[in-house]
């Protein structure tokens, strides 16, 4: 019980003009200990080295409304390492912040992050936001193995802006929604927008697996990956698997992917299914596709419009292969402007 513990941090006031200051590493943990500073903002002032710490997660999520406690202030990296950060635990959303709405993340670097986890969700900043803000955070070298909803950077993103990231893990694994840069993106009421990011490594899962992202979009197709690439060795054991995206509902502009695709079913080397009527376009990939069914060069299985794109990487499966396109299952919507080698 922390009730009364009053935090000391190098100085500020806590507001967006005069930012709590983080000098040390027991500044940094003690944020997560105390709730009534989780609306407060934070900056960084040197390199946090949490190696051998316990770390307290900022932040939570439990499923039911009255247990949950968001972040919702802003934290600026301000271009300093966070490094070695290690969490083992048996329980939902783990990451630097496990859960934040509203929130603002800028300037993050976490380096070695190692975390494991048994049920629901993983990033090595955030697990689960809502309606947040990341601009210019990166994460290298780091390890991440949960069930559902695990990113390299964060586990599940319900509306936000994801801008200037960039995740170099060396492994993301997982069961479903498993993705290099982010799990799980829902848009049901607001947009996502992911712009200007990239991802590498190996992301390892079941289903809905994506060099960048595992799932991008759930209701509606307001959200959008623009200006992002992914470069990476993705492996699903079943469906949607993708070297961009394994499963998406989001507009898809002027990206591509590199690295090698292997699945079983709806396997691409851009997207595993892309679905609804968000459209994909100025995109390619020169990934190797490997699968059985619904197997493509560019898209697995596809149900979206298709402009001035292309693909190039070896592709190889048993039924619905193609260089471009595995199986394309509307009328409705053209491809217009495409081709593969």
């Amino acid at each position: 019980d922390y009730t009364g513990f009053q935090p000391i941090y190098g100085g500020g006031s806590g507001t967006p003009e005069d930012p709590y200051l983080i000098y040390n590493t027991e500044q940094l943990n003690q944020i997560g200990l105390v709730e009534s500073e989780w609306d407060k903002h934070f900056k960084l002032t040197s390199n946090i080295d949490l190696s051998g710490i316990e770390y307290n997660i900022i932040g939570y999520y439990n499923g039911t409304y009255e247990i949950n406690a968001p972040f919702t202030g802003s934290f600026d990296g301000n271009g300093y390492e966070i490094s070695n950060l290690t969490i083992n635990k048996d329980r939902k959303h783990l990451g630097l912040f496990g859960y934040s709405a509203n929130a603002t993340f800028k300037n993050v670097i976490l380096r070695e992050p190692n975390i494991i986890g048994t049920n629901l969700g993983a990033g090595a900043l955030v697990s689960y936001m809502v309606r947040g803000y990341i601009e210019k955070c990166q994460v290298f070298n780091g390890f991440i193995q949960g069930t559902n909803s695990i990113g390299g950077l964060v586990g599940n993103c319900s509306y936000g802006q994801i801008l200037n990231c960039h995740s170099h893990m060396t492994e993301v694994i997982g069961e479903t929604y498993i993705g290099g840069l982010v799990g799980y993106t829902s848009d049901q009421y607001d947009s996502v927008t992911i712009e200007n990011c990239s991802a590498s490594g190996n992301v390892t899962g079941n289903s809905y697996i994506g060099g960048l992202v595992g799932r991008a979009g759930l209701f509606d197709s307001n959200g959008q990956i623009i200006n992002s690439y992914a470069d990476s060795q993705v492996h699903g054991a079943t469906s949607a698997v993708g070297g961009l995206v394994g499963y998406s509902k989001f507009h898809i502009l002027n990206c591509y992917s590199k690295g090698s695709v292997t699945g079983t079913t709806a396997v691409g080397g851009l997207v595993g299914t892309a679905v609804f009527s968000a459209d994909i376009s100025d995109c390619y990939s020169n990934a190797s596709v490997t699968g059985e069914d619904l197997v493509g060069g560019l898209i697995g299985s596809n149900n979206t419009p298709l402009h001035h794109c292309y693909s190039t990487g070896y592709v190889e499966g048993l039924t619905n292969v193609g260089g471009l396109v595995g199986r394309h299952s509307s009328t409705l919507y053209y491809v217009i402007n495409c081709y593969w080698d």
